[in-house]
């Protein structure tokens, strides 16, 4: 959630091949609709990511990246539990846009 569609990566950042400008663009895009889900729930994108991603019973861990000791607060922060229509709503919108965005980003690195 802190990428805009001004973000640029240098030319020693992996990212900076995933996510060129056109591929970071439409995926903030797509994701816009699911972000305001988060405000829903009152919690931040990160932990309505950590949210969504916890909430198939298959999933007990996450081990996301950090850089700091706020980051590290934040993964663990506000967790909420997705009623089954926001479940759906963002698995739709991965089938539907988000994982030709993956691909992109696959075949992009």
């Amino acid at each position: 959630g802190k990428f805009t569609k001004e973000t640029r990566f240098g030319k020693n950042d992996h990212r900076f091949f995933r996510l060129p400008p056109n591929i970071l663009s439409k995926s903030l895009e797509s994701l816009e609709d699911i972000w305001l889900l988060a405000d829903k729930y009152g919690i931040s994108k990160t932990s309505f990511s950590m949210s969504y991603i916890l909430s198939y019973k298959q999933i007990s861990t996450v081990i996301p990246g950090i850089k700091t000791p706020q980051q590290a607060e934040l993964n663990v922060g506000d967790l909420a539990e997705l009623n089954a229509v926001d479940k759906v709503f963002v698995d739709t919108a991965y089938n539907e846009k988000l994982h030709k965005l993956v691909d992109l980003m696959e075949k992009s690195g």
